[in-house]
This record gives C-alpha cells, structure tokens and sequence, in this order.
C-alpha cells in the first residue's frame, strides 16, 4: 500500500489514509482501489506508522489537493486525522477496520462493504451530500496535566476519560485486537483511585473512573451513556466508584482529560 495516485482523472481528487494494522484494512483497501480505479478516480494513498498515526499524512493529502479524505483504521486514527480535515474544511468518510470502531458505530456505518459503497456514493454526488453525519461530529478539545506539571493539548472525537478506564485504553497495544482491550482492562482493574475537585460529581470519595462521551456504547452493545449523541454539543458524563477504603486517590483537577481512541 505504498503512495500512488492514479493519474487517469484529472477531476478528482481522493486521498485515502490506511492504517496497516489490521488484516482487514489490506481487503477493504483492496476493494476500494479497485473501485476507484473502475471510475477513473485520482486518488493518493498515505499509511500510516508507529511514529506518524494519521496526522502527518493528512497534512500530505490536505497539501495534495485532496477534496475528500477516506480513513481506512479504527479510532485512533480518525481521531489523528480528524482535526487536520476539520481545519481544511474536507469531509471525510470513513471505512472502519479498526478493533472497537466505536465512532464508525455510531454513525451508522456497522461494515467495511456498506461503508465503501456509502464511499462511493458520496463520489458520485461530487462531495456535495458528503458524510453529513461525519461534518456534524465537532472537533473537542482536552486539557491534560502530566504528573511532571507540564499542561498538553489534544484533540478527541467522542469519549474522554481519565482514571482506570483511561489507563485500561492506553494500554490496550500490549497485544493485538479485543485481547489488548481485555488485557488493558484487567491490568486496570486494580488502578488507585482519583481525588475529584471542582464539580462535585462524588461526595468526595475517590472514584475509579471519570468519562465523559458523546455515544451511547463506548464498550460494545450496553448502552453506558442511553442519551448520548454523536452530534450533540453536551457531553453525558459518568464517575465509577467510589472506591473500598484504603485505596489511595490521585489528585484530579477541572480540566483534566486522557482522551480514549475516539
């Protein structure tokens, strides 16, 4: 999947953003290229790394002249992408092949066939009806104190958290698909307890988990947040805990985030 745009358009311009990891990535790319190619579409494809997650290539494409951005991965890589292609005001449409797809989910997007053919559609239309409920998902942004003091940036889709379900998230690369998510959740299980200041979402006992999300099922088919939409502009929040006596909290001021992979 290296870079290669197919110069029979000179119209249109598709760049694709393919993160590599799943092996179902490489068959829906391969479905999709030969699509594109069946229309004489110009596209360029970018893949991503360990070190570049999607950001940089979408800068590349946003340079290139791309007027839609397809996004082949899960989360993490939309959620990369998704700042840059908001900033340019390119819509994106997205083919999940990721572990969780959890923002693909909740647009209504539940296979890799039914979203390349809604890809296609969107083509046909020449952008004009592109993704519109990808264009209503607003770019959020979170405020992350790191334990040595310094306060970082970053953007997020649809769920931020921090606690254990932030820590059960961020390690889930310890091995591959749902068995990281699963072993990101045991090592977690366990995690010292948050100290919450400012809005008293507890009575000030140490909690395990703060989140706040914008979908209805983060985690698979329980709803966890039942009023959470994509689109909405108020986040549903939820604290788990508080936590058996003797665990020792964290300090937790407003204002903290580690945002999930959406």
């Amino acid at each position: 999947m290296n870079d290669r745009p197919d110069q029979r358009s000179a119209t249109a311009g598709v760049g694709i953003i393919v993160n590599p990891k799943h092996v179902a990535t490489r068959r829906a790319y391969t479905k999709l290229s030969e699509a594109l190619r069946e229309r004489a579409v110009a596209y360029r494809t970018m893949t991503t790394t360990a070190v570049r997650d999607g950001r940089w290539q979408a800068e590349q494409l946003v340079d290139w002249g791309a007027e839609v951005v397809i996004v082949l991965g899960g989360d993490g890589t939309i959620r990369a992408a998704a700042p840059v292609l908001a900033e340019a005001g390119i819509p994106a449409a997205l083919v999940p092949t990721g572990t969780a797809n959890v923002l693909s989910r909740h647009v209504g997007l539940g296979s890799t066939r039914q979203a390349i053919a809604h890809c296609l559609r969107i083509l046909r239309s020449a952008g004009d009806d592109a993704d519109a409920s990808i264009r209503r998902v607003p770019i959020n942004v979170a405020k992350i104190r790191r334990a040595d003091g310094r306060w970082e940036q970053t953007a997020f889709l649809c769920l931020a958290g921090i606690g254990g379900d932030a820590r059960a998230v961020a390690r889930h690369h310890a091995l591959p698909g749902l068995a990281g998510y699963a072993w990101g959740a045991a090592t977690a299980l366990f995690a010292e307890g948050l100290a919450v200041t400012g809005d008293a979402l507890t009575a000030g006992e140490p909690v395990w988990s703060v989140m706040a999300s914008k979908v209805a099922r983060p985690a698979g088919p329980i709803s966890v947040f039942p009023s959470a939409r994509v689109d909405d502009e108020q986040f549903s929040a939820l604290t788990v805990g508080p936590l058996p006596r003797g665990s020792a909290p964290e300090p937790f001021a407003p204002g903290q985030a580690s945002p999930s992979p959406a």
